[in-house]
């Protein structure tokens, strides 16, 4: 899946006339190198120029529009994994005896528990 975000610097108290504000040409955007989104991953970002009309006047705004894709790895090990495994658990109560109610109660509503926990 593909995701967009939108960073908005607006500056409202001086008009364009007395401030403008712009990108630097040769990297506009710098990212920490250990910058770690451990469900998303940058695709790629667009900074732009963007002016906005008001009553008063008009004022200079940045705006970087940044693209994600989701990480498949992070939801298979953080919720599709574990489930699975909570799953597996909670089929032992079929293997234990009949007799042993105790057990297989304290099986079934640890993992009820376990999985409304999440």
């Amino acid at each position: 899946m593909r995701y967009n975000f939108m960073l908005l610097f607006r500056q409202i108290s001086k008009t364009t006339d007395e401030l403008s504000l712009i990108w630097n040409r040769e990297k506009p955007i710098i990212l920490y190198d250990n910058l770690k989104l451990p469900q998303f991953k940058i695709a790629s970002y667009v900074p732009t120029v963007c002016n906005e009309t008001m009553h008063i006047g008009e004022y200079s705004c940045l705006k970087a529009e940044f693209h994600l894709h989701r990480s498949l790895g992070y939801h298979m090990v953080q919720s599709y994994l574990p489930t699975s495994l909570i799953v597996f658990i909670s089929w032992v109560s079929f293997w234990l005896d009949v007799d042993a109610i105790p057990a297989r109660v304290t099986l079934g509503v640890t993992t009820l528990l376990t999985i409304s926990s999440k």
